[in-house]
């Protein structure tokens, strides 16, 4: 699948569950779009692929955004490393 270029302000959505796609054809997929400057919006609940393929990440639960920044704007404000315990964190609230 080749990315339209970035006069075509259209958007595109890649699902990722109908798309024969592996993990290296997506991700090259995905940095092609961004590197035309076109955003890309990436909904997972694997906190690894969050932090491989996102610039900025937006923590959300349920309908609500919790924090949004860069990884490391998120690991400064938390003091935590992993995604996951960084999106705990927000969701649970500290311990």
């Amino acid at each position: 699948m080749s990315a339209r270029g970035p006069d075509d302000p259209r958007p595109r959505r890649i699902d990722v569950l109908g798309c024969p796609f592996d993990a290296v054809s997506f991700a090259e997929t995905v940095a092609e779009i961004r590197d035309q400057g076109k955003c890309v919006i990436f909904s997972t609940h694997i906190m690894s692929e969050a932090e491989k393929l996102c610039d900025r990440i937006a923590i959300v639960h349920r309908g609500r955004i919790l924090a949004c920044d860069t990884l490391a704007g998120l690991r400064d404000a938390t003091g935590l490393h992993y995604l996951e315990d960084i999106f705990l964190l927000y969701v649970r609230g500290p311990a």
